[in-house]
């Protein structure tokens, strides 16, 4: 563990043990293990690589987790620039920062993070636009206009036996 240069084993050893803390709740040994993990992808890799992303997008959830939305909207920045330097912009990753960056906007009790209370043209419009991060509860057949923008990409799921559609930015 204390090698100048880092090994990759090392840092995949350390990245699991800091998921686990996670996981029991102890946040702030999580964030500081996870730390290390980027400071040695980035030594390893660069900071522009895939590992380093990989590695913000994991402390982007767990300062959400901790409340920390600020820090939270920061490592998800960087991991979407990453993600959009690489040219990999409609990956489900993408989706994942995107979410999580909404959430921190609503935990913080930002307006414009999600519409609910403007009809469905007016939230694809300024999503079209990049005032807010995602939409939900687009019908299918506004999919194709989200779609044909360069910048946002509609996905659907299924959500408790009921197709559900979103929109978001596909570039940081």
């Amino acid at each position: 563990f204390g090698a100048a240069t880092p090994h990759a084993r090392t840092i995949e050893v350390r990245s699991t043990l800091a998921r686990a803390h996670a996981a029991a709740g102890e946040l702030t040994t999580a964030i500081a293990l996870m730390q290390r993990c980027l400071a040695d992808a980035v030594a390893m890799h660069g900071e522009s690589s895939f590992e380093a992303g990989i590695h913000h997008r994991s402390l982007a959830r767990m300062w959400l987790d901790a409340g920390d939305t600020e820090m939270s909207r920061s490592q998800a920045d960087a991991a979407l620039g990453i993600v959009a330097a690489s040219g990999d912009a409609s990956s489900s990753f993408v989706g994942d920062l995107r979410l999580m960056r909404a959430q921190a906007w609503l935990a913080d009790g930002a307006p414009g993070a999600a519409l609910p209370d403007l009809d469905e043209a007016s939230r694809i419009a300024a999503l079209l636009k990049g005032e807010v991060d995602i939409i939900t509860q687009v019908t299918p057949d506004h999919n194709d206009r989200i779609n044909a923008n360069p910048t946002t990409r509609a996905v659907g799921a299924l959500y408790a036996g009921l197709d559900f559609f979103a929109g978001y930015p596909i570039t940081p």
